[in-house]
């Protein structure tokens, strides 16, 4: 019997020990979110605890969060960052993320950049009738030659089927019997070839998120050689359901922003559209990514045409490429209309530049200062109040016990902040005037005249 007992107890000490064995043991941590993040926004992080049979368990809520340095940013017990305004165009944080099971510990660490954001103008299209049309031209005729578009775009509404009740917001190439159009519904985004019979239609469709509200860049590559379409969205490689065999050869019809024109009728774009951008050359991921967070370079000798919509007024969308392809708002060029978009001040999100950086930098600086002026005054007119209401009470009041020093020495002291704040109050406004001759000549690329000084 008592063997028995013996061996049982060691048959559960050998299945207790097997059980403890195949327990998965905790490994390390990996802390997993977006590599760049813009000021004044929000991003969301994920804890995931890595085991050593390659399991792994989300352990967000369980972790505990830090971010260094924590000027710029701040992130909460559920991995969720929150950024604020820069005074540079970049500053690196570290996101750290900690997690103890039972008597491990793990820890992990991320290196995010955030970036400044300076927005400047946009289109606004209604859905209805607005469309930018731009003239024939050899230069954005792409054919059947390499190319890539890129744009930002912001829909307000997605058509629920594709076709002509879609949302064209871009009807980049056409003839008399054909057309290339960029398209977006509720299955994502098309890039379509089409004739005017209907008989040869070719399509690119991708499964990009198409989503309203958000800005989303988008970005079309055509390969001459392979005839291979690549679709970018926010500098992602999307996949596609098939591929576009031959395009327009030549351009004897407009290009249209917001709609389809000739054989794409219907379909207006609603939303807005920002740094729309044709390229005779097959960009690289990399090259997107460029583009979508800092616009095109002037210099690049592929750059076909670029409108950057920061004109703000006006029936001219300017063309910055220097080929002269500018688009007209509507369908009367020279005078405003219904079928005219209407300029929007803040376009998408494109990093700031330097020169950007100081500008905007100086014209904060310049609000705060006109703040201090404006509470110095106000402080002022509080000061001297205060000294007529203790000259007008140092008259009034004739106790006996009262001595006129009880009332003279405050208002001497309040006389003398006075004094002193006339001299900060005009300091101030020396220094306003002259951060506004700085931001003059930066603007204008002109040196401003400085006042001369008295007796000179």
């Amino acid at each position: 019997m008592k063997n028995k007992v013996y061996i049982a107890i060691l048959l559960l000490v050998s299945l207790c020990g097997n059980t403890w064995a195949l327990e998965p043991e905790l490994v390390c941590l990996e802390v997993v979110g977006p590599n760049s993040v813009a000021e004044e926004s929000s991003a969301q992080y994920t804890a995931i605890a890595v085991y050593d049979n390659n399991s792994t368990k989300d352990v967000t809520e369980e972790a505990y969060w830090a971010v260094m340095p924590d000027n710029y940013a701040d992130i909460n017990d559920f991995g969720l960052l929150d950024t604020y305004e820069l005074v540079m165009p970049t500053e690196d944080v570290t996101i750290y993320a900690e997690y103890e099971e039972g008597n491990d510990v793990v820890g992990a660490e991320k290196d995010v950049q955030i970036f400044s954001v300076c927005p400047d103008g946009a289109l606004e299209l209604d859905g209805i009738d607005d469309y930018l049309l731009v003239p024939d031209s050899d230069t954005i005729s792409v054919g059947d030659k390499d190319h890539t578009l890129c744009a930002w775009i912001k829909p307000d509404d997605i058509a629920q089927s594709g076709g002509a009740g879609s949302n064209t917001f871009s009807k980049v190439k056409g003839s008399a019997d054909k057309e290339y159009g960029l398209k977006i519904n509720n299955g994502g985004y098309l890039v379509k070839t089409a004739e005017k019979d209907g008989n040869n239609q070719s399509a690119v469709t991708t499964t990009a998120p198409a989503t309203i509200g958000p800005w989303q860049h988008i970005a079309v590559t055509f390969d001459a050689d392979t005839k291979e379409v690549v679709f970018y969205h926010n500098s992602i490689v999307q996949p596609h359901t098939s591929t576009i065999t031959t395009l327009p050869d030549q351009l004897d019809d407009n290009l249209y922003l917001g709609k389809g024109g000739g054989i794409y009728t219907g379909g207006h774009f609603d939303g807005l559209i920002d740094e729309f951008i044709i390229f005779n050359s097959v960009l690289s991921q990399e090259d997107i990514w460029m583009v979508m967070t800092s616009g095109a370079e002037m210099s690049d000798p592929n750059l076909a045409a670029y409108w950057k919509f920061n004109d703000s007024q006006g029936q001219i969308a300017f063309d910055s490429s220097g080929n002269g392809n500018n688009g007209y708002l509507g369908s009367n060029p020279g005078e405003p209309d219904a079928a005219d978009p209407c300029w929007v001040e803040f376009g998408a999100p494109l990093h700031c530049t330097p020169r950007q950086m100081i500008v905007r930098n100086l014209h904060g600086a310049l609000e705060r200062k006109r703040i201090a002026k404006q509470q110095i005054d106000e402080a002022l007119e509080r000061e001297r109040a205060s000294v007529r209401l203790l000259m007008d009470n140092m008259q009034e009041f004739k106790h006996p016990c009262w001595k006129p020093r009880k009332i003279m020495w405050p208002a001497r002291e309040i006389y003398w902040s006075i004094c002193l704040e006339y001299q900060c109050r005009r300091s101030l406004q020396q220094s306003y005037e002259a951060l506004e001759r700085a931001l003059q000549w930066l603007l204008n690329d002109a040196m401003p005249g400085r006042p001369k000084k008295a007796g000179k």
